[in-house]
């Protein structure tokens, strides 16, 4: 199991090249003030876990539907108004999204 935990970030954005981490299946960005994903976060395929809670997100990107093994997505604390249907897979969501 590979993971990554990326807490407090100074700089509210993430390098398009955590899109190469492709054997990461779980990643936990909580507690930080991203307001957006890199369209790379769908590279991510080996994913499984991803923990997006309390950060300023408006929307996600559609390439997280590209996260086919990914069974639990972490969305509480944001700004978020909808989740589109290539998200349907998620077995577990946590978190209101509304």
């Amino acid at each position: 199991m590979s993971q990554l935990r990326w807490l407090e970030l100074q700089n509210p954005t993430l390098p398009s090249e955590m899109g190469m981490l492709k054997f990461l299946t779980w990643l936990d960005l909580c507690e930080n003030q991203l307001a957006s994903l890199p369209l790379e976060i769908g590279n991510l395929k080996s994913l499984t876990e991803l923990d997006l809670h309390k950060k300023q997100l408006t929307s996600l990107p559609e390439e997280i539907g590209n996260l086919t093994n990914l069974t639990d997505l972490y969305l509480g604390n944001n700004q978020l108004t909808s989740i589109f249907d290539p998200i349907g897979h998620v077995s577990k969501f946590f978190g209101s999204i509304l």
